[in-house]
């Protein structure tokens, strides 16, 4: 049974397309495969029916669209979507999204608002190309200036404003790729606030959303511009830092350590602290060996009483 009228397969300007739940693409329109697969393909190739798509859904992502509750007559998501493809375009359309008996069946198309206004535009400066350009252009930059949003939006944590843990993945990924090519250092440093339970525990929730936000604030404020900042989870950030030798990473997270811990939050009467574990990137070491270490250092941290720096090495 076909998930969409066969009037769609040419269409270009609309992606349709059936997804099994586990991403793999059962039906496809031009369009789909044009904007999912392989921008380059100017008709629908039946050979790419079976490929699993589902990584390319940025946000909301494929599983944040299966975990949706069903709307009426099982619609999973009624708005912008933001997909990318193997060449790594983004694009960010709108787009319907429903329950199917076989997975998933979607229905995107460009924002059509814009484009109408942009159509009447047309049609009242009566072959004014000067304007026209001028129209065109302010409406693709909105469309890039939202897709930017969404985007941003996906690498965030909306709590403290760091990156969020796909965030630091790709950070992670790109800056060893670049210091193994280049040569040059690359430190990590890991920091977990201490006993954040009972600050939870006695002063209520809202206040430790406050401590997270005034850390991150805090590292941020210590940080240099190309630094990476990211929230791992919970209390637990992790900070990415180029062109950065094992000695000057211990250095900005003794500072931030001594900082924090000097005054404390309202409505906290004491100051809180903060453990850390820092690492510098080894020859022929991948960004998850890095992580670990810098892991390993901050439990020797807690385990050395909380409230310090220390570096795991091989034997400690």
């Amino acid at each position: 049974m076909k998930a969409f009228s066969t009037d769609l397969d040419a269409l270009r300007s609309v992606a349709a397309a059936l997804l099994d739940p586990s991403g793999v693409l059962l039906e496809g329109n031009s369009g789909f495969v044009r904007l999912v697969v392989d921008s380059r393909l100017v008709d629908r190739d039946a050979d790419h029916m079976g490929v699993r798509v589902s990584a390319f859904f940025i946000h909301p992502s494929f599983s944040a669209l299966l975990g949706c509750s069903p709307g009426e007559a099982d619609l999973l998501h009624d708005g912008l979507i933001t997909v990318g493809n193997r060449e790594g375009n983004v694009q960010t359309l709108r787009a319907r999204v429903w329950r199917h008996p076989e997975g998933v069946r979607v229905l995107a198309e460009y924002d059509i608002d814009e484009l109408e206004r942009m159509k009447r535009s047309v049609l009242d400066l009566s072959g004014d190309s000067a304007v026209l350009h001028a129209e065109t252009s302010r409406v693709n930059f909105r469309l890039r200036q939202r897709e930017a949003q969404v985007v941003a939006a996906s690498l965030t944590d909306p709590l403290t404003g760091a990156g969020n843990r796909r965030r630091l993945q790709e950070a992670l990924t790109q800056e060893v790729v670049q210091a193994h090519q280049a040569g040059t250092p690359l430190s990590v440093f890991m920091a977990d606030i201490d006993f954040f339970k009972r600050v939870n525990d006695r002063y209520g929730h809202r206040a430790g959303d406050d401590v997270l936000v005034r850390f991150a604030a805090l590292m941020r404020d210590h940080l240099r511009a190309i630094d990476v900042l990211t929230r791992h989870g919970g209390e637990e950030f992790v900070v990415v830092m180029p062109n950065t030798g094992l000695a000057e990473g211990i250095l900005a997270a003794e500072r931030i350590r001594a900082v924090f811990a000097r005054e404390p939050i309202p409505p906290m009467t004491e100051p809180a602290s903060a453990s850390f574990g820092v690492a510098e990137l080894q020859r022929d070491e991948d960004g998850a060996a890095l992580l670990e270490r810098a892991d390993r250092g901050l439990y020797m941290a807690k385990q050395g009483g909380r409230n310090r720096v220390e570096v795991y090495s091989a034997g400690s």
